[in-house]
């Protein structure tokens, strides 16, 4: 027999427990107010650590321009100058001590002591010009052409003929004396004139055509198909031979 007024799953009014609408319905929306302090908070926050983020910055740099200073400090009173030695200029004038000590001059001595042209020279050539009766100018040119475009060192056309000129990458320029655009004769004799370099006119521009390459060369080795070129810049001499010091001797002869 059950004695207790109320039932098992009864609970007594002191046994119960009351719940805020916060903790049924968890919290409300933050007010306007709320909102706007929690964003000064913020920001007040952020110049805080701008401020102690320039203060480092201030500090690093004023180390570094002491330990700089220091440094250049340092070097200045351990760097001593030391006395020039004057050195005596060797004399031109060859010395001579007999008549044993002399000796004749040979090809090899005439190329490696070939005359450097300062001014440009302006010269035409036709195919009875020689030179001691071994060489005419006309057939060293065509060496010196047939080596440069063996080791690639030819311009050909007014494009590159121009930027070699321009660039003073020329060490000379073949100018086709029958070409009919006298502006483009006046350019390359301007540019050849300001940049010293030799220049050289020939009267057949299929020929020059022919010497720079611009041909098809059959079986037989007979040039076919020849183009006519108004000019050539040589900008490699390629090696060393006797064409190229007849050149340079007649270009030193006809200054």
């Amino acid at each position: 027999m059950n004695l207790c007024p109320r039932t098992s799953y009864q609970k007594a009014p002191w046994d119960r427990v009351y719940l805020d609408e916060d903790d049924l319905y968890g919290p409300g929306e933050p007010s306007a107010a709320q909102l706007a302090e929690e964003s000064r908070a913020a920001e007040a926050e952020k110049l805080v650590r701008a401020k102690v983020v320039d203060e480092e910055l201030k500090r690093r740099s004023s180390e570094k321009k002491e330990i700089v200073a220091a440094a250049q400090k340092n070097i200045g009173t351990t760097r001593t100058k030391k006395p020039r030695k004057s050195q005596a200029k060797p004399s031109l004038q060859p010395i001579l001590r007999g008549p044993d000590d002399i000796k004749p001059a040979t090809m090899s001595d005439v190329e490696d002591n070939s005359p450097i042209v300062a001014e440009a020279d302006e010269v035409e050539v036709s195919g009875d010009a020689a030179n001691n009766g071994q060489l005419s100018i006309l057939d060293a040119l065509k060496g010196v052409l047939k080596l440069a475009l063996m080791h690639d060192g030819l311009a050909r056309g007014l494009r590159e003929a121009s930027k070699a000129l321009d660039r003073r990458q020329a060490h000379m320029c073949v100018l086709n004396e029958a070409c009919e655009e006298e502006a483009y004769k006046k350019l390359v004799v301007a540019l050849c004139s300001e940049h010293k370099i030799p220049l050289i006119k020939v009267p057949d521009g299929k020929q020059l055509g022919e010497w720079a390459g611009l041909c098809v060369l059959d079986r037989e080795g007979n040039a076919r198909k020849v183009v006519n070129c108004s000019c050539v810049v040589v900008k490699d001499w390629g090696e060393e031979s006797q064409e190229r010091s007849v050149l340079l001797n007649y270009f030193q002869t006809e200054q």
